[in-house]
């Protein structure tokens, strides 16, 4: 079976998902653990939500491209992973989108009110906005730990065990997407990782889908030259 298709396809949307990660990495700010602190920062930035509907597309765009990459694997148990790896990747995405979401369009709301109030109101504000935000640190450990984490290690093993793309570039796959795993897991069961493992993690992951895609592109051009010279010939 040609999957010219998928790998063309698929290669455009996790570039663009690797290209938009890498920008979301640069433009968010690092958010402060105190909600009167991160509403004060949303007041201050005025492309917070727009960043925030961006880094939505990237998921989907993330989500996608390797589920047509996946189904471009030839080896079985590779393509056994990879469908693993794409279910956990689509399940933690659906949680990172919910987040996102509460993140660009809720807080901006909180904000504005808050920076508004004053006296009694504005103790009310705050507390709305640290019942959001709690709801949303809960979601964290699922999106870091499932969609940035254990859903892009299996599909980065299962690029390993294809002998499709080079080893060296599973294994940078791999530590990315395990640096956001032990991050998301360390939230669950409650220890601090005395590493930059998050802001490290997800910089990884967005280079790796980057160069990702590239690789899918150039797999679909070189079966475009070959199914060429077979034709010619």
């Amino acid at each position: 079976m040609n999957h010219r298709a998928h790998w063309q396809v698929g290669g455009i949307t996790t570039l663009i998902g690797g290209v938009g990660a890498i920008a979301v990495n640069i433009l968010h700010p690092r958010p402060p653990a105190r909600t009167d602190e991160l509403l004060t920062l949303v007041a201050s930035v005025p492309y917070w939500t727009i960043i925030h509907y961006i880094a939505a597309l990237v998921a989907v765009s993330i989500v996608s491209g390797l589920a047509l990459l996946v189904r471009g694997l030839q080896d079985s148990r590779a393509h056994a992973l990879g469908e693993v790896g794409k279910y956990v990747t689509t399940l933690g995405g659906a949680a990172f989108l919910v987040a996102i979401t509460v993140d660009g369009h809720g807080f901006p709301y909180f904000a504005r009110r808050w920076m508004a109030a004053s006296g009694d109101e504005k103790a009310v504000v705050l507390w709305a906005a640290e019942t959001v935000h709690t709801i949303e640190m809960a979601l964290f450990p699922i999106w870091a730990g499932m969609f940035m984490g254990l859903g892009l290690l299996v599909v980065a093993v299962a690029l390993w065990h294809s002998a499709e793309y080079s080893r060296i570039f599973a294994a940078f796959g791999i530590i990315g997407a395990s640096m956001c795993f032990v991050r998301g897991a360390s939230e669950v069961v409650g220890f601090t990782v005395p590493l930059p493992l998050w802001p490290l993690g997800p910089a990884i992951n967005a280079v790796w889908i980057t160069l990702l895609g590239a690789l899918m592109l150039r797999k679909a051009a070189r079966s475009a030259q070959a199914s060429g010279i077979a034709t010619r010939t």
